[in-house]
């Protein structure tokens, strides 16, 4: 359940998406339980917590350390009503931010 993790009293806290792809079973699992460690499993490969700045870093810190930038891929998504910051690490196959959206 998602909420197991994810804390109502999230004072200097933003809520993170993060989302990972990788080819390789071995760096999955890392992945997968680095991530679980600090934010709730929400589906497959997507994760979502309440991270102040400095966990966010030290999290993105060790993720770094275990992904192959050639072959891997996470994304992180800071969800804010007024806005979103994304950033990412590893091979990258979003290259921009699209002009227009067409619905």
């Amino acid at each position: 359940m998602i909420h197991r993790k994810i804390r109502d009293d999230a004072k200097g806290r933003s809520p993170l998406l993060i989302a990972y792809d990788t080819p390789s079973a071995k760096r999955r699992r890392r992945i997968h339980r680095l991530l679980r460690a600090h934010t709730a499993h929400v589906q497959e490969s997507v994760f979502l917590g309440w991270l102040s700045r400095r966990e966010a870093e030290r999290l993105r810190a060790k993720l770094a350390k275990t992904l192959d930038p050639e072959e891997d891929a996470v994304l992180f998504l800071v969800v804010d009503p007024c806005h979103i910051v994304r950033g990412a690490l590893g091979k990258q196959t979003i290259q921009s931010e699209p002009a227009a959206l067409i619905i």
